[in-house]
């Protein structure tokens, strides 16, 4: 019975961070459901809403260079050389990243095409055109 005491003991002094601990919450996880993520969770829902043709077209025809292409949001970028074309998507991923959501990325030599699409709302969403503005921003490709 003590054998057994010590072995408990150690398993849960060197269980890794991401597995579920023996009680069956995680670290700083709850019991009861939190109110601030159900307002989260519908905030990220209304993000998540495939957009309508009227509102596309509309976002379209105000942002030079984008189009509409097999479900997505589509825009090619040139440059000078291959090198500048990494560069660009280095930064593409840094914005991706920080917004959670990540374009399909097609890299030929000095042509750069990137495309959104939210998978899993099976269209165009606010999060895609949100990535797609600020891609513009910042790469200043207004």
């Amino acid at each position: 019975m003590e054998l057994r005491r010590k072995a408990l003991s150690a398993a849960v002094r060197y269980r890794r961070p991401n597995q579920m601990p023996l009680h069956g919450l995680h670290a700083g996880e709850a019991a009861f459901p939190d109110v601030r993520n159900q307002a989260e969770d519908d905030r990220m829902a209304k993000k998540r809403r495939v957009l309508d043709e009227a509102t596309l077209e509309e976002w379209l025809g105000e942002h030079k260079g984008w189009k509409l292409q097999n479900g997505s949001i589509v825009k090619d970028f040139k440059f000078k050389n291959f090198r500048d074309s990494i560069v660009f998507v280095n930064r593409v991923a840094t914005i991706s990243d920080d917004a959670d959501h990540h374009p399909d990325i097609d890299i030929r030599f000095n042509r750069v095409q990137i495309a959104l699409t939210t998978h899993d709302a099976g269209g165009i969403t606010k999060s895609d055109l949100d990535v797609a503005r600020t891609i513009d921003f910042a790469t200043s490709a207004r």
